[in-house]
């Protein structure tokens, strides 16, 4: 026999109120201030009561967890739909297939992590821990870098249980975790770049510990398979470096073995202005030195002169980029020009080799 977390007549008054409330402000009879304070309280009301019909039920929340632990979070459980289709034969099915000691130990992880780590850590930065990258690498938690790659695990995998577990607005991470409205500017890590690539201040992490012991206790029960082990690293090769021939093609990958200075030829879209039409066209450079920041030296060079100029424009040089496709004609001979300087007489930009 199904249960459902809430019956239908309790949904239908949660959602009657609300739309009572609505009603009421949409006729004036109260203003937005009021109307959203009650509303928030409504909310917050439903929600408390969620978690406690959520927590008096701690095995089927844990199965729902559980299967998409061990389906490596491509498939999504409902929260609603955990509880109201848990006696279902298709639903048992799925849960014997996941509730084996090694998904169990990968969900005890995650769960005893949220345990121990710092309030000031929100999501982004537990998926970092848990995949042991950025500043929370090398953490003394439970569980860093336990999802790392040496176990076999994947960024957008991570990423999924990060926010179904902290994400705050997940139902699931409803019931475990809650954001604190009081900012702590000195903790940097309230700071983070969140999904939208837009910076927001992230307040305190309240967690209900005594709930995610509980549930790290259920699992400890049924047991859990041994912590495993990364898989070795694989012995770097090495580098053979490369040997450059007049007429060699230039890839970005063996930019640092090119012997300067060198002398190429790049090939650009020249402007012809009388047209308005992009030509195929070719330029010269003496690469002169590669430099940090993705750029290299250069001077220009005047094949018929077999002379080099400085560039009258480009003195902070070009893009590394410029040089993938280019053609190594050999190491650069001709003469420097010392003094002179050359502006190129035609627009031009180098053909792109995506």
């Amino acid at each position: 026999m199904t249960r459902p977390l809430f019956s239908v007549e309790e949904d239908a008054d949660f959602k009657m109120t609300i739309g009572d409330l609505e009603g009421k402000y949409r006729q004036k009879e109260i203003d937005f201030s009021s109307y959203w304070s009650q509303k928030e309280a409504i909310e917050a009301a439903h929600q408390v009561e969620l978690a406690r019909r959520v927590r008096a039920r701690a095995w089927e929340y844990l199965n729902g967890l559980l299967i998409m632990v061990g389906e490596r979070g491509s498939m999504y459980v409902n929260l609603m739909t955990l509880f109201s289709e848990s006696d279902l034969a298709s639903f048992k099915q799925l849960v014997a297939k996941h509730d084996i000691p090694e998904v169990r130990r990968t969900l005890y992880t995650m769960l005893k992590a949220l345990t121990e780590i710092p309030r000031s850590w929100a999501m982004s930065a537990f998926a970092r821990f848990l995949r042991g990258t950025g500043k929370q690498a090398g953490s003394k938690y439970h569980g860093a870098g336990a999802l790392g790659v040496a176990y076999g695990w994947k960024e957008d995998e991570v990423l999924f249980f990060s926010r179904v577990l902290t994400d705050g607005q997940n139902p699931y991470s409803k019931v475990l975790v809650r954001y604190d409205d009081t900012l702590k500017e000195s903790e940097e890590d309230l700071y983070e770049v969140m999904d939208d690539k837009q910076r927001h201040s992230a307040t305190t992490v309240v967690r209900d510990v005594e709930f995610l012991n509980q549930l790290c206790f259920m699992l400890e029960g049924r047991g859990l398979a041994p912590v495993p082990a990364p898989a070795p690293k694989k012995p770097k090769k090495d580098r053979v470096a490369k040997v450059f021939k007049s007429g060699d093609v230039i890839r970005q990958k063996d930019l640092r073995d090119l012997p300067l200075p060198a002398h190429v030829r790049i090939a650009v879209e020249r402007l012809d202005e009388t047209s308005k039409q992009w030509l195929d066209d070719t330029i010269e450079h003496v690469v002169v030195e590669l430099v940090s920041g993705g750029y290299y030296l250069h001077r220009f060079v005047v094949p018929q002169e077999n002379k080099s100029y400085l560039d009258e424009f480009r003195t902070h040089g070009c893009p590394k980029k410029d040089l993938d496709s280019a053609v190594y004609l050999g190491p650069w001979t001709g003469e420097d020009v010392k003094k002179g300087k050359l502006s190129c007489k035609f627009r031009y930009r180098v053909k792109s080799t995506s």
